[in-house]
């Protein structure tokens, strides 16, 4: 991800997908660069122990594979392999002490596509799905890469991180200022993102300025952004200045059975930015039946948003 002033003209915001980031002036000076993004995870918990949850799906089971490097911020660093379901305990590690800790997950050997399918909530309060544990849970802090989630190039599959972050309500809970999707993916299929957020109504939750969804992708399953942000109830919540639902999708796409469905209910929540309905929809057409995608508080248009946006 880059913020560029290309010399003269108009300074914008640009993806570069997963490959290199930076913050550059195109005129006559580079003002910094960033490495190439690293197959690495990191994100950060609060507390004196934690279960890294093992509910993220390939199936409706779960039952995704994986084989990791975890270091787990204090010193430790284990090698952790087996397979999740959305009933497991996950991986535990007690600490010294309870405070912020960073964890890092890599993948142990040559990253295939999926090697972080493993990793996330569930729907559930079964094994390191307890509402305890995901309270500990204060911000997901890296960009996420093809190779993470996806079950191929440029295909997200059909339970790309369905509730990852589910019902993660620390008061502290938010994107880190590196979390992003990987630009590159132009397929997905049945459940894109469903859930990702879902009930994560801490105080801080906001987006950070990067976030935004793929802008390439073309073909997405029935149940796209099914109540990714719903019931947020912070009053502070942001939209990213650069967030837009994906504007290579046709009518027919966005009308699918659950496409969009609620993915702003957001109960109570206020949005800054200015980013409200109109130019999070930009020139996508209007779904043929209604989703109930934004809360009022994102109606600024009024009436000038088409009634099935509603």
């Amino acid at each position: 991800m880059g913020i560029f002033n290309l010399g003269d003209k108009k300074a914008g915001v640009t993806n570069l997908g997963d490959k290199i980031g930076g913050i550059f002036n195109l005129g006559d000076k580079i003002y910094a660069s960033v490495p190439p993004i690293k197959e690495e995870f990191k994100f950060t918990i609060n507390g004196d122990s934690f279960d890294i949850p093992l509910s993220g799906r390939t199936n409706a089971n779960g039952d995704a594979a994986y084989n990791w490097i975890v270091d787990y911020g204090d010193g430790t660093v284990e090698n952790k392999s087996g397979t999740g379901s959305t009933s497991s305990i996950g991986i535990h590690h007690d600490y010294s002490s309870s405070q912020d800790w960073q964890i890092t997950i890599k993948p142990n050997g040559t990253a295939t596509y999926g090697w972080l399918r493993a990793f996330g909530f569930y729907g559930n309060t079964n094994g390191a799905n307890v509402q305890s544990n995901k309270n500990k849970m204060i911000s997901p802090d890296s960009p996420i890469t093809e190779m993470m989630f996806c079950i191929s190039e440029h295909n997200a599959g059909a339970y790309y991180m369905y509730q990852t972050f589910y019902y993660c309500q620390n008061s502290r809970f938010t994107m880190g200022a590196l979390f992003n999707l990987p630009q590159g993916i132009t397929t997905c299929g049945l459940y894109f993102m469903y859930q990702t957020f879902y009930y994560c109504n801490g105080s801080g939750m906001k987006m950070n300025d990067i976030f935004n969804l793929p802008q390439g992708l073309t073909t997405i399953g029935t149940a796209f952004m099914w109540s990714t942000f719903q019931y947020f109830r912070p009053a502070s919540f942001a939209v990213s200045p650069v967030f837009k639902f994906p504007q290579l999708l046709n009518q027919t796409q966005i009308s699918g059975t659950g496409v969009f469905s609620s993915t702003f209910a957001c109960t109570g929540t206020a949005t800054t930015n200015n980013r409200y309905a109109i130019p999070i929809i930009g020139n996508l057409p209007a779904p043929t039946s209604s989703r109930s995608t934004f809360n009022q508080n994102f109606w600024s248009e009024g009436t000038n948003i088409p009634a099935n946006w509603r």
